[in-house]
């Protein structure tokens, strides 16, 4: 009799593990069978700010750029207003605009936030076939010691480009990008970058610049 009893333990207590180790290892199959579920993060696509601008084109150096609705451009007659590639001794053949805001041509103090570009062909006197020696030269030429800090950027898709923010006495005062592009050099500049909405405007217009052929 005790015999039968203990068989019966015994058998109770294999039925009991079998069934256990059964409901384990569904629930480890059910886990590893189910689709594991990521929680996607939405990206937030920054603001393109330029659309809606007027978009400039000149066919004549093969370049084109966007400016703000309410600004307007005209031609630079003084040399010294931009980048100044030639000084005193104003080069003709040197292509010069300014993109501004009527109020910054009318009184700047009121509004300083400008875009110059200049285009150097290879007829110019100041013209070199090396980006860097141009501008080494055009900070000679400068008549007044400054520093600069250089960025290294490809503008346009051209790998001979970089911008720098020059500064005198300590301060910046203009913020200049080169591009030298199928025999031209195109140099972009903004006065007053001691301005962050200067440099901030002058970022997203150089942003812009292409090159569309």
């Amino acid at each position: 009799m005790k015999n039968n009893q203990k068989g019966s333990a015994s058998f109770a207590l294999i039925a009991v593990i079998v069934v256990l180790v059964a409901i384990g290892g569904y629930f480890a199959w059910s886990n590893k069978t189910q689709p594991v579920i990521q929680e996607s993060i939405p990206t937030q696509i920054p603001k393109d700010e330029t659309v809606g601008w007027k978009t400039y084109t000149n066919e004549e150096y093969g370049f084109e750029l966007k400016y703000p609705l309410d600004w307007i451009y005209k031609p630079l007659d003084d040399a010294d207003e931009g980048a100044g590639i030639d000084g005193a001794e104003t080069d003709s053949s040197i292509y010069r605009l300014r993109f501004a805001s009527q109020t910054f041509f009318e009184d700047r103090r009121k509004d300083n936030k400008n875009f110059t570009i200049e285009v150097v062909p290879q007829e110019s006197k100041f013209y070199n076939r090396n980006l860097r020696e141009f501008v080494n030269s055009l900070t000679a030429r400068g008549g007044f010691k400054t520093s600069f800090k250089e960025t290294r950027l490809i503008i346009a898709g051209a790998d001979d480009s970089f911008t720098r923010d020059e500064s005198f006495d300590g301060q910046s005062f203009r913020i200049v990008s080169f591009v030298k592009k199928d025999g031209n050099i195109y140099v972009m500049s903004a006065g007053f970058s001691d301005s962050p909405t200067v440099v901030e405007m002058y970022s997203k217009i150089l942003s812009t610049f292409k090159f569309p052929k």
